[in-house]
């Protein structure tokens, strides 16, 4: 991957045809976003505009089907990016995405209804393609809305996170590791996070923005259990059990565990703990 990043990162011709042919690739089409991100990272906005001009035409299409969600990782990718190259704070970065990708749901919900009506037509297809019927038993809108609010926000972190593992890689190995080991949010940033999780569970329209809200705290617990491991020299298999914790059917304990860890950090710094004994 490092070779096609020195590749993107050559020119502004290169940057925007790689976008445009990843974005058209079922399965990668996101890699296109990290085109966009690792660019941006590197070179800032104005470069930037390139390859997100190319990636934003496979978008355009996956549109026009009706899926929106392309559209906004591309969005969303970008401005965690940009926070991310100007303040070298990563948790920052996280915040942004989650931030502006509640704001991209909230205006295709508001604003772009029609779009979302779409959607909501393409999971039903898909739905009677696999032979589920969830018509009966959940909202087909609200179904809609969290299925993207899940996809569009952490594919966009995802995304972030690969461009900005791929420019340490190029020119400062070591420096995403150590960046990743010490993400923390600060008690202000948990402590919003939790409240608005809060009284978003107390409206039932709202309640799909709940997986962007949870992505910076799982992250950061993610963040977390790396810098331990590698402080106490636990090895990968702490992380293996941890990643797999996030997968059905663990998630259900392994998501609240992970966001309660990320929270009592911000108020205890483990990491530093452990480091000055």
């Amino acid at each position: 991957m490092h070779k096609l990043a020195e590749l993107v990162l050559r020119g502004r011709m290169y940057a925007l045809v790689i976008a445009v042919i990843i974005g058209y690739i079922p399965l990668v089409s996101w890699g296109a976003a990290v085109v966009v991100a690792i660019v941006a990272l590197r070179k800032g906005l104005n470069e930037a505009i390139w390859p997100l001009a190319g990636a934003s035409i496979p978008a355009a299409y996956a549109w026009m089907l009706g899926d929106s969600s392309f559209a906004g990782v591309l969005l969303v990718s970008l401005s965690g990016a940009l926070v991310l190259a100007n303040t070298q704070r990563l948790e920052w970065a996280l915040l942004t995405v989650c931030a502006v990708a509640l704001v991209v749901l909230f205006g295709l919900e508001v604003l772009m209804p029609q779009q979302l009506d779409r959607l909501v037509e393409n999971y039903q297809v898909v739905l009677q393609q696999l032979d589920v019927n969830l018509q009966q038993a959940v909202d087909m809108r609200l179904f809609a809305l969290q299925g993207l609010a899940w996809s569009m926000c952490w594919i966009a972190a995802i995304t972030l996170l690969v461009a900005r593992w791929l420019q340490a890689k190029l020119f400062n190995p070591g420096g995403f590791q150590r960046e990743f080991h010490s993400l923390r949010l600060t008690p202000v940033a948990s402590g919003c996070l939790v409240l608005a999780m809060a009284v978003v569970q107390g409206f039932e329209s709202v309640e799909p923005f709940i997986p962007i809200l949870v992505m910076p705290l799982v992250l950061a617990g993610l963040g977390l259990l790396h810098g331990v491991a590698l402080i106490k020299k636990w090895g990968s298999f702490p992380l293996v059990v941890a990643y797999a914790s996030l997968f059905p059917p663990f998630v259900v304990m392994g998501l609240p565990l992970m966001m309660m860890v990320a929270i009592g950090d911000s108020f205890i710094n483990v990491r530093e703990r452990l480091a000055s004994k």
